[in-house]
């Protein structure tokens, strides 16, 4: 079912549709890679990561935006959330918020009709978790109808300017102390601690299995958040990660001990960047910080890769983080207004308590 997009006061260039059949993104996935080829080609804004997370967690609210305009060229996946509302579809699976932006200049206008064109009368779109170093929509633009707001502070490693020895006398002595000490204890009972990492398409189902049973061994467990190999998020990452292994750019980072997996990241990468989705442990070996093993394991490599520039997080910024870190950028979602009066008073009504800085 097309949606017939709505008037607006501009003519032709810009205009976007809406496509609300559950097979929209599927049918135009190669229209989505080819527009995001020529920004970033963001691994994460990747077909291959949407259109699974479209269909295991999609819903009858969920629209796909297309603008076509030569110039202007434009592509959103959204979801109504309420009357006059809607925002960027955001999966808990997803780190960025689902939208591409082929032309950076003239952002107001391009917002303002997204906004205009939507199925029904729009008031505000959300447009979630936009990486600063990654999106057409800067913090610079001072459209009175755009609204910036904090979202989360991200870590990353850069990889180019040293190696791993004057990375990691850079460390604290805390860190290295204690890597060290618990790798000795180790070696001195004969336990050989080694990293294994699998890029293959058809070991995903075993490698999300075992990362699942780490999982379920902790908080997440005991909270029913887990990645299991009989739930919905197992199988986003097994088919995720299964496709990007067949073009070379996943891969799943296992830890061992003698024979035993205590340890595992799930991965993705491109373009020099390398992508941690997921890290967790066996809670049993906790006391040997065997994510901080790994972690260490991994850097050797990546320092020793010239392929690979930078170790991106992509999650909050945690205190464990600034041991290994002091690299980090704020991001954050934009709403975008219908009228400018709306985000005026929005502000008026922050200085006085009366709305969440951090509201949608």
């Amino acid at each position: 079912m097309r949606i017939t997009e709505n008037p607006c006061p501009y003519d032709e260039p810009m205009k976007w549709k809406f496509l609300k059949e559950r097979d929209a993104f599927h049918a135009h996935r190669e229209q989505w890679d080819a527009l995001n080829t020529t920004i970033d080609n963001h691994i994460l804004l990747d077909s291959d990561f949407w259109e699974p997370l479209v269909r295991l967690f999609g819903h009858d609210e969920l629209y796909l935006g297309i603008c076509e305009d030569s110039e202007y060229p434009g592509m959103v996946l959204v979801e109504h959330v309420g009357a006059g509302q809607w925002t960027t579809f955001q999966p808990s699976q997803a780190p960025l918020g689902p939208i591409l932006l082929g032309n950076p200049s003239n952002i107001e206008d391009q917002m303002a009709l997204l906004v205009r064109s939507l199925p029904g009368f729009t008031i505000s779109v959300g447009v979630t978790q936009q990486d600063p170093d990654y999106t057409g929509l800067k913090r610079n633009v001072s459209d009175r109808r755009l609204e910036f707001l904090d979202y989360i502070t991200i870590p990353r490693i850069s990889l180019v300017e040293n190696s791993f020895e004057a990375y990691w006398k850079g460390r604290g002595k805390d860190l290295v102390g204690n890597l060290a000490r618990r790798r000795k204890r180790l070696d001195e009972q004969g336990v050989k601690v080694s990293l294994a990492v699998d890029r293959t398409a058809q070991g995903m189902d075993e490698a999300v299995r075992i990362y699942g049973q780490f999982e379920e061994s902790g908080w997440k467990g005991e909270h029913g958040t887990a990645v299991a190999a009989d739930n919905a998020q197992g199988a986003f990452y097994r088919e995720m990660l299964a496709r990007f292994c067949e073009r070379g750019e996943g891969l799943v980072y296992q830890l061992f001990m003698d024979d035993r997996p205590i340890a595992s990241n799930l991965c993705v990468e491109r373009n020099g960047m390398l992508i941690m989705l997921k890290t967790a442990y066996d809670e049993h070996y906790k006391k040997l910080s065997p994510s901080f093993m790994m972690l260490e394991d991994m850097l050797k490599e990546l320092f020793a890769d010239p392929n690979i520039h930078v170790l991106e997080f992509y999650g909050r910024a945690k205190e464990w983080h600034k041991k290994w870190t002091t690299e980090e950028r704020m991001m954050y979602h934009v709403n975008c207004y219908r009228y400018a009066m709306v985000s005026q008073a929005r502000k008026l009504l922050k200085t006085q308590g009366l709305v969440s800085r951090q509201s949608g």
